[in-house]
């Protein structure tokens, strides 16, 4: 009687019923206290997965499924049917057009009035990303323990895969099922992480649970591109820096060809571009997985294993300019005017990049047909300058912040013959849409990153207009190191970088 159409107006819960019986969906789902399977068909629903009981074998109810599901996955598995649940051997039927009208009704019948998603805290999203990683590993909420992430298995039972939730659920039924699972799920092997609306880990966010949840279906929210969490790095090669550095030369994500990253005690990290002649990546924790290239033919390009990935440099960091108007330097003229010299070492077995940058835009050319003035004044150093060459040195090294946070110190060493002393070399320190001063000597950068720069320098500072951007420039102030015809003229600026 059940699937016999009723007439004139009816209910969003009736019409759902009328459906679910004429297509023989609670021959496998429960909806409310309706359906389900049959206690002599139960032995049919069988799972590759039997320690995870009832939940493994069994379809999901879709008791409030309008109200759990978005509205392009709820129309799609109505009428496609889904296999996000591996483990379960029974399969749903693909129905077409006939489920027309259910995902409406059952938004209507499920979803709340007022409902909230969790609210992520103030901060870079860097940061969030961080917390949200570390809370799915075996460091945090150990989600990994029971839920696949990619084609990555859990240590534990094999249920659903992290990397689905945020395609499949909307976030504010997300929210409200972290902090009481089983209301929504009876008999869930879900833990209760969140007891009394606070999480039992208080190390994130001294334990928020909205925080953490935010956290954690922003971390979700990348996809593929998401770092797996720790606990799940079975088949890695982890390079981890002890008392020295470690550097790594082979394909890194985001660089050219000829990237070198390093690894410092402490969990600072880098990755710099012998290419481009730039910093290009920090990151913080762990170093990297060699696995990729140290197994099999290396194909592919390597991404950081920590957390706190910052781009930072897509430019080399120093440059002539005739006046702090000029635009910094494209790709095209780093690989006409610069030249990479690789690297030396130190006892500490920190590295320094060097490389040689020409001045090649020395000023207004000589007009060779003009005619001479005796009395003019003559420049001497002028083919000097059309002619410099600075060598730069570029050495990075961990520098402990507040919270014991790794950071980063900088120092670019310059040597520069003295006949180019009236050149005019820049450092450039940061790029963003907002570059505000934040103290006397330091600048926050989209409220990403910090950059400190020593007092008796900082009043030097220009921070300019470029390209819908703002650029934060610094003059290198050259000291000459003798008188003699030969001599050159040095400089060294050491800054701090924190995010």
């Amino acid at each position: 009687a059940l699937a016999v159409a009723p007439q004139g107006e009816i209910s969003p819960e009736d019409h759902s019923k009328y459906t679910l019986a004429k297509l023989n969906c609670i021959a496998c789902h429960q909806r409310n206290d309706w359906g389900g399977p049959e206690s002599d068909k139960l032995d049919r629903f069988t799972s590759t997965i039997p320690e995870m009981g009832d939940e493994g074998r069994l379809p999901p109810r879709l008791t409030g499924v309008g109200d759990k599901l978005t509205d392009d996955y709820l129309n799609r598995v109505l009428s496609e049917g889904a296999r996000h649940r591996p483990y379960m051997l029974v399969r749903m039927p693909k129905y077409g057009s006939a489920t027309q009208g259910l995902a409406e009704h059952w938004k209507q019948s499920d979803r709340p009035a007022q409902d909230s998603v969790a609210q992520a805290p103030d901060e870079a999203e860097i940061r969030t990303l961080a917390s949200g990683r570390l809370l799915a590993g075996n460091k945090g909420l150990s989600c990994a323990q029971c839920h696949t992430f990619g084609n990555q298995r859990a240590t534990g039972i094999q249920a659903i895969n992290m990397l689905t939730m945020t395609e499949r659920l909307r976030p504010e039924w997300f929210r409200r099922y972290m902090l009481e699972p089983t209301k929504y799920r009876p008999g869930t092997r879900m833990p209760a992480s969140f007891p009394d609306g606070t999480s039992v880990l208080k190390s994130v966010y001294d334990g928020h649970a909205d925080h953490q949840i935010a956290a954690l279906w922003k971390y979700l929210s990348q996809g593929t591109q998401a770092a797996i969490p720790e606990g799940l790095q079975r088949d890695q090669i982890v390079l981890e820096p002890q008392d020295q550095p470690i550097l790594y030369r082979n394909f890194l994500d985001g660089l050219s060809a000829r990237g070198i990253a390093v690894g410092y005690p402490g969990g600072l990290n880098i990755a710099w571009d012998a290419q481009s002649m730039n910093l290009a990546k920090l990151w913080q924790g762990q170093f990297i997985d060699a696995s990729m290239h140290w197994r099999d033919r290396g194909v592919g390009r390597q991404k950081p294993l920590g957390d706190l990935v910052l781009n930072y440099e897509s430019r080399p960091a120093v440059a002539w300019l005739n006046d702090p108007a000029e635009v910094w330097p494209e790709s095209n003229a780093v690989t006409k005017n610069y030249k990479f010299l690789g690297y030396k070492t130190d006892k500490s077995g920190h590295p320094t990049f060097r490389y040689k940058l020409s001045n090649a835009n020395p000023g207004p050319e000589a007009n060779p047909g003009a005619e001479t003035n005796p009395g003019a004044e003559t420049n001497p150093g002028a083919e000097a300058i059309a002619g410099a060459e600075a060598i730069v040195g570029d050495r990075a090294e961990l520098s402990v912040g507040p919270k014991d946070a790794p950071g980063l110190k900088r120092t670019l060493s310059f040597q520069v013959p003295k006949s180019a002393t009236n050149a005019k070399l820049y450092v450039r320190l940061a790029e963003g849409a907002q570059i505000v001063l934040d103290g006397k000597n330091t600048w926050t950068v989209d409220d990403k990153y910090q950059i400190t720069v020593p007092e008796t320098v900082a009043s030097k500072a220009i921070v300019r207009d470029s390209a819908n951007k703002k650029e934060l420039l610094l003059p290198v102030l050259l000291q000459s190191a003798n008188n003699t015809a030969n001599s050159t003229a040095n400089a060294e600026l050491e800054y701090y970088l924190r995010w």
